[in-house]
């Protein structure tokens, strides 16, 4: 990118595990938040249908804390997932019958990423994301990585600091996403990288 003259726009902070230098959950919040899970009977399910997440748990979620959308309606992660029916999976929590908490796992040869996360009021007193991502990052152990997603916000230049902190705490670590500008016509550049 160097050699290119290219401009960098914009870095994300990640959270991720590398499976082969995992670290185990120490954070006491964490473990207690698993424990609530056990002790409540909380059970993961992977569903084949998101719109249960979606319409009880992530959009009502993200409209009360942030006044948004998801990126994606859930007609949209439908005809996602029946394109790609083997690297979208969503996982949920439940108490009973209740759905709680649910993720959105984007899955390819070597990678696990978390890309929607949320719960609802009685699944954070409960432990429920807690809870369901011990269960995650356990179950995709046969994964290179586990993706937490970023951390950051306005475009890369701000990081949310109690999100990067709760990721790190299950064990993520942070890595760098950068996003570069570059003239194709600066491809000439690299043939005169010998001397």
């Amino acid at each position: 990118m160097f050699l290119l003259d290219s401009k960098l726009i914009r870095s994300d902070v990640c959270s991720t595990i590398f499976y082969e230098e995992k670290l185990e959950i120490t954070s006491s919040n964490r473990l207690r938040g698993i424990k609530r899970g056990i002790k409540n009977d909380l059970k993961v399910k992977e569903e084949t249908d998101f719109s249960g997440f979606w319409e009880a748990v992530l959009e009502p979620n993200l409209m009360e804390v942030h006044n948004k959308k998801p990126v994606h309606s859930v007609e949209e992660i439908e005809l996602l997932k029946s394109r790609f029916p083997e690297n979208i999976r969503q996982f949920n929590v439940y108490l009973k019958d209740e759905i709680l908490a649910g993720v959105t796992i984007f899955e390819t040869e070597t990678v696990a990423h978390a890309q929607y996360i949320s719960a609802n009021e009685a699944g954070r007193k409960l432990g429920a994301l807690d809870f369901l991502f011990d269960y995650l990052i356990n179950y995709f152990d046969y994964k290179r990585y586990f993706d937490f997603g970023i951390s950051t916000e306005n475009q890369g230049k701000t990081i949310n600091k109690g999100l990067i902190n709760w990721k790190e705490s299950f064990g993520g670590r942070s890595y760098v996403h950068r996003f570069y500008e570059v003239e194709t016509k600066n491809h000439d550049l690299l043939n005169s990288i010998y001397l």
